[in-house]
């Protein structure tokens, strides 16, 4: 069937749960149902009747509700770690007396800064954040030998020359687009994208307390954009034993602070359907709870769940919106020749996946410092508070008093006296006030307590890598070689789980390349860059690049750079450059302007100058005497191997011994008179 024939098959009214609109017989075609759901634009919720969507609505909500109490141990841990984590007051505390110390120690607070710290600046570099990677081995020029060869004539050398150039010159051309984008995304992330940079910092305060977080990136209709935004793990409810997101039958983002009047908006312009939401408070005006549900639903009738996005009140379970998430493109068909069909879709998931620690079982919500530090944190917890409580309860005394002994606090308060300071209080009491009163004796902290939890903070920095050494708190006096080890060894944990947080920016940008392919505006992008050499459907094509971070997830921290600068340092006056030592250790500093504070080089001594060149000259001269002497003996050879000596012996020709310049008595020559006897 063409498209043509497919776009002309039009909605039948009907009822139904399982069939998308109730059709003749001769039109009754899954496959044409599947395409005209594909190209609708938009909303498609008018194609379904009114049994049908609210069988629909009360399923999207029965589905969350369902995920949701898989995940609940999950979240239960991750919110008090998040309680725990902003040091929000805890219920009070009625044991061992009402209002005791209820601390909460802030080991999850110093890890999440911690890790924020050293990973924002290593992501964040300016206004860089994405870099684009040009993949092939670079060509090389032709051999020197070849383009002589070429210059000489050589049609085969011209042609490998030629091959050799055009390769360079592609090469060039492929590493100027991938500026082109890279500069074009950061411009987007940094300068376009609401709030980016603010997300990221949230993510990475976030992702070490619960492990989990997500980036949302979406064509926005009412800009015409593309935009992303942070979502939290606690907003997005995913089954615990799914694998991953691409896979999941169902992924629900929980959408709680729309406002009537942002309803009736989007109402009007279309984008949801008409319909009448009750009010859910006193205030008509309250927020509302919707649900965007990315979910597999057969709406064609053929037996294979499609790809949906169905927005949802979860107050009143009404449709709001139904979205196809795949295109006419992304229909995969298969099966037999000549009864192929539609066997699976290409399906878009707009969130990206953050973790910070795998889940230790193998399921699907992974776990921060909140989860491996939520027993940790109550021992420490408990061991503080009874502490404090044993203090509190020692400086607060309290005991027994003989009723012979009359005390006069004042109406109301018998048996009771509060003292201020340099007061004294008139009692009545027949004999000695200390044999009436009696102290009751308070148990101190044992010191094996202090022991445990000692040993329980020792733990939780082991978790968290915060080493003093890495808080700044590091023993001045130690050798820099052992604080470099040191700094290795605690950054061990933060490196590994850095590389996830790098897997999860290399995929949030692939996706903003794809998005920015397809909804991207030519015209803006040459307005951005100003190059006449921008082409905006070649750049966006995604063929021989890929989108990376610009961060690198084995990069040097500052830390280690300062530490390798003071062992640097550490061998100034000891024989080597000591000017650039200085020069690298300021950088590694981030001293401003340092050639300013690096000492002039000295200028050379003249007199050891005038010596070195006269040394030079001497040496030169002697150079130009050997070879001269060599050249002469080559010549004298090469005349006695030319002709014969005076005495007749052939290849013996040539000047006498004295015109040779060898002195010396003729019978040294091998005769009585100079010659060869």
């Amino acid at each position: 069937m063409e498209d043509d024939e497919l776009l002309d098959a039009q909605p039948m009214e009907g009822e139904g749960e399982d069939n998308l609109f109730a059709e003749e017989p001769a039109t009754a075609d899954p496959l044409a149902k599947l395409y005209e759901i594909a190209k609708t634009q938009g909303d498609i919720s008018h194609l379904l009747d009114s049994t049908q969507l609210a069988n629909l609505g009360a399923r999207v909500v029965e589905d969350y509700e369902l995920d949701d109490r898989s995940r609940a141990s999950w979240k239960t841990k991750a919110q008090r770690a998040l309680d725990r984590a902003a040091q929000e007051e805890e219920q009070i505390k009625n044991y061992p007396w009402d209002n005791a110390s209820n601390v909460s120690y802030p080991l999850l607070t110093v890890a999440a800064l911690q890790f924020a710290a050293r990973a924002y600046p290593a992501i964040i570099k300016n206004d860089e954040a994405v870099k684009v990677k040009v993949f092939g081995t670079p060509p090389e020029s032709a051999p020197p030998e070849v383009q002589q060869a070429a210059s000489q004539g050589d049609r085969r050398a011209q042609m490998a020359v030629q091959a050799a150039t055009e390769a360079l010159q592609k090469r060039q051309a492929k590493i100027a687009r991938a500026k082109r984008v890279g500069d074009y995304m950061n411009y987007k992330l940094f300068y376009e994208i609401e709030d980016w940079e603010g997300d990221t910092d949230v993510l990475l305060h976030q992702l070490p307390i619960i492990g989990l977080g997500y980036r949302k990136e979406w064509h926005d209709l009412d800009s015409g954009r593309c935009n992303a935004a942070y979502v939290s793990a606690m907003r997005l409810v995913v089954n615990q034993d799914v694998k991953n997101l691409k896979t999941a039958p169902r992924v629900t983002e929980e959408i709680p602070d729309v406002y009537p009047y942002q309803i009736e908006g989007r109402i009007r312009a279309g984008r949801y359907r008409q319909v009448s939401l009750p009010a859910t408070a006193e205030d008509d005006q309250a927020p509302r709870m919707l649900l965007e549900q990315h979910r597999m639903h057969d709406l064609d009738g053929d037996g294979l769940e499609e790809p949906y996005v169905v927005t949802v009140d979860k107050e009143t379970r009404q449709v709001l919106r139904i979205e196809a998430a795949y295109t006419l493109e992304g229909a995969r068909m298969g099966g037999v020749e000549g009864e192929e069909r539609v066997v699976g879709f290409d399906r878009w998931m707009p969130y990206t996946k953050y973790e910070f620690l795998p889940d230790l079982k193998g399921r699907f919500h992974s776990i921060g410092f909140g989860h491996l530090l939520d027993q940790l944190t109550e021992v420490v917890n408990t061991s503080i508070n009874q502490m404090i409580d044993a203090g509190h309860a020692a400086i607060a005394g309290g005991g027994f008093i003989a009723s012979s002994l009359r005390l006069q606090g004042g109406p109301g308060k018998t048996n009771t006296i509060r003292f201020r300071p340099n007061e004294y209080k008139t009692v009545t009491v027949a004999g000695s006030i200390r044999d009436a009163i009696y102290e009751r004796n308070v148990p101190q902290p044992s010191p094996v307590m202090f022991q445990v939890l000692d040993l329980m903070l020792g733990a939780a920095k082991d978790i968290t890598s915060t080493k003093d050494v890495l808080t700044g708190e590091a023993n001045s006096t130690a050798p820099v070689g052992t604080t470099l080890a040191l700094i290795e060894q605690g950054l061990q944990v933060f490196s590994s789980i850095y590389k996830r947080v790098y897997r999860g920016l290399k995929a949030e940008f692939i996706m903003l390349y794809h998005l920015i392919g397809a909804y991207g505006d030519p015209n803006d992008y040459l307005e951005v860059l100003d190059d006449p050499e921008a082409d905006f459907a070649a750049d966006f094509s995604g063929e021989g690049k890929d989108v990376l971070p610009v961060s690198d997830p084995s990069v040097a921290t500052k830390m280690q750079a300062m530490g390798k600068a003071q062992l640097l340092m550490g061998l100034i006056g000891k024989g080597g450059n000591d000017r650039a030592i200085m020069k690298r250790a300021f950088e590694a500093f981030e001293i401003d302007d340092p050639e300013e504070l690096l000492p002039v080089p000295m200028p050379p001594n003249p007199a050891v100058e005038a010596k070195a060149q006269r040394d030079q000259a001497a040496a030169e001269k002697d150079v130009a005497a050997g070879r001269k002497l060599t050249a002469e003996a080559a010549e004298i050879v090469a005349r006695n191997t030319a002709g014969a000596n005076p005495r007749g012996v052939p290849g013996m020709a040539g000047p006498s011994p004295d015109e040779m310049g060898l002195g010396g008595a003729p019978e040294a020559l091998g005769g009585p008179e100079g010659g060869m006897a």
